[in-house]
């Protein structure tokens, strides 16, 4: 099945804004799951400002995803994207969040991207793995689940 352009730049897109979401920035919270919650909310406002910079601060520099893309790959990604959408439309719903150590975070959540122009939606699961350092999360891998 042939993927339409919105899907295929849309995911990415998506994808980064909720590694944005999960990496937070400072001191650590003292509940980790509201902090993760309040994180992904910030994430979609991210996305509607296109904010590039804050996403590259929280990817880290080993990151890697089941697409075969690294920290560098993922940020021209969204470059592009960021030149070709003006507002993108993100919602995301969370299914499950984990802390296998204090300094870990496995998240399950679904992300929907929709394309108003052409009244196209795409959903995707998708599975985190976090890691905190200094404070800060830093996302190490994504895991697409079409």
């Amino acid at each position: 099945m042939r993927q339409s352009a919105t899907a295929r730049f849309a995911r990415p897109l998506a994808a980064l804004l909720v590694l944005l979401a999960l990496s937070g920035c400072g001191e650590a919270p003292p509940d980790p799951e509201a902090a993760v919650r309040e994180l992904i909310a910030a994430a979609e406002q991210a996305a509607r400002d296109r904010d590039l910079g804050l996403l590259r601060d929280h990817i880290a520099a080993d990151y890697s995803d089941s697409r075969g893309n690294d920290r560098a790959a993922v940020l021209n990604r969204l470059r592009v994207l960021f030149l070709r959408y003006r507002q993108p439309k993100l919602l995301t719903r969370i299914h499950a969040i984990r802390f296998p150590a204090p300094d870990r975070a496995a998240v399950e959540l679904w992300l929907g991207t929709a394309d108003t122009g052409r009244l196209a939606f795409d959903s995707q699961r998708l599975e985190l793995s976090l890691r905190r350092a200094d404070g800060d999360w830093q996302v190490l891998h994504a895991d697409w689940n079409g």
